[in-house]
């Protein structure tokens, strides 16, 4: 039994190739996409950062290596599509069209997987990256390799601490060995509590388009301390209050968001590349079983001749069958039409006059013969009336 038949002339068997190679082409594009965001990720995003670069490069660079088999996969597609139209016959356009299929459908599996590993992955390097820059803060002035790292994302990405600026007031990232304990400023800018809490903020964490000058360190900017106190919105007017985890986890999670919406696309633009190509291939063999290549031959999903399916109706019964089907439906058509009505009134009322004139000239035929016969007995006893007069005359 052939499933999801459909009869295709030549024109409409280009048009469907010519579809197919317009899903192949936009498969190209998303996989180009996939391949060109992973390798942002990897060249300008993860060298910002320091303890989570190696998560970040494993992740993008399979994310990468995905997007380039995509690419390379629907490249094939539009190969496989030029010998589904102009090579059916041959036992290898089949063998590459299954193989193909079937790398299609392994592809899929893997991006399925990978989107559902990806979203645990990105929430993990997330806190991973919350915890590592609590790290380098703390070892700000203690480790030099932080210290760099610190200052090129802040200043890069015009950020300043985890979640805001203050959290370098909270963290003990100063010590006693930075600042004199004893110094009025400190002990104006030193509050009660045994953490450490004096206002000062790295360079980095200064704006670059700020006309004046940057209120970060009160202790070093010892002329500039009562604005600290009397003025406190030209402090935070003059540094970037935002913090960075917010700009480092957009990227990641924007890159990850793409993925799943792009892997999403191509399922579903792979099923109906599916379709379409059984159907072309099928068509195009078909009618070369038909040995009519330019006319219309049936196209099918599932039938007979395909995996060693010997089953249901061939080519010719099925061409047949759509045939005999289109006779009864043009003679029910016309059957019920009111026209055809009338004419079978006609035609009926035509029948019934000429059954009635055929009668009454059988019954002319039949009654004509009568007066004929009764001629003729009256001629031969008139003759012998008149034989019998002569002979009595004779007597005479």
């Amino acid at each position: 039994m052939s499933f999801g038949v459909f009869k295709l002339s030549l024109k409409q068997r280009r048009t469907l190739g010519f579809l197919f190679n317009g899903l192949n082409f936009l498969q190209i594009l998303l996989g180009l996409s996939i391949t060109s965001t992973s390798a942002y990720m990897v060249l300008y995003f993860a060298p910002i950062l320091y303890s989570e670069r190696s998560e970040i490069n494993f992740v993008f660079v399979v994310t990468g290596i995905y997007g380039t088999h995509v690419l390379l996969h629907y490249v094939m597609g539009i190969k496989i599509c030029e010998k589904c139209l102009n090579q059916p016959q041959k036992k290898s356009t089949s063998g590459l069209l299954l193989l193909w299929t079937c790398a299609g459908g392994n592809i899929l599996l893997n991006l399925m997987i990978l989107c559902s590993i990806l979203r645990k992955v990105s929430k993990y390097i997330i806190r991973s990256m919350k915890h590592s820059l609590q790290h380098g803060m703390r070892n700000y002035l203690k480790d030099t390799v932080w210290k760099e790292t610190i200052d090129k994302l802040q200043y890069q990405l015009e950020c300043c601490g985890i979640s805001g600026y203050q959290d370098w007031y909270d963290l003990e990232w100063l010590t006693k060995y930075h600042y004199n304990a004893n110094s009025d400023v400190i002990k104006k800018l030193k509050s009660e509590s045994e953490t450490n809490s004096l206002e000062v903020l790295p360079w980095s964490c200064c704006k670059v388009d700020f006309p004046m000058q940057c209120l970060h360190d009160p202790i070093q900017q010892t002329q500039s301390v009562h604005i600290w106190s009397d003025e406190p919105t030209i402090v935070t007017s003059s540094i970037n209050t935002e913090g960075c985890l917010q700009y480092l986890k957009a990227p990641i999670e924007k890159a990850i968001i793409s993925f799943i919406i792009t892997t999403v696309l191509i399922i579903a633009f792979q099923l109906f590349i599916f379709l379409i190509s059984r159907i072309l291939y099928t068509s195009a063999r078909n009618a070369l079983l038909l040995e009519d290549p330019y006319g219309v031959a049936p196209g099918w999903l599932f039938g007979r001749g395909d995996c060693g399916y010997t089953g249901g109706k061939s080519v010719a019964e099925i061409m047949a069958e759509n045939e005999t089907s289109g006779e009864t439906t043009e003679s029910s058509n016309r059957s019920s039409s009111p026209k055809s009505r009338k004419k079978d009134k006609y035609s009926k009322r035509s029948k019934k006059n000429e059954t009635t004139s055929e009668e009454g000239t059988e019954t002319n035929l039949i009654s004509s013969p009568e007066p004929s016969r009764s001629g003729k007995t009256s001629g031969k006893t008139k003759r012998k009336k008149r034989t019998r007069t002569s002979s009595d005359e004779e007597k005479v």
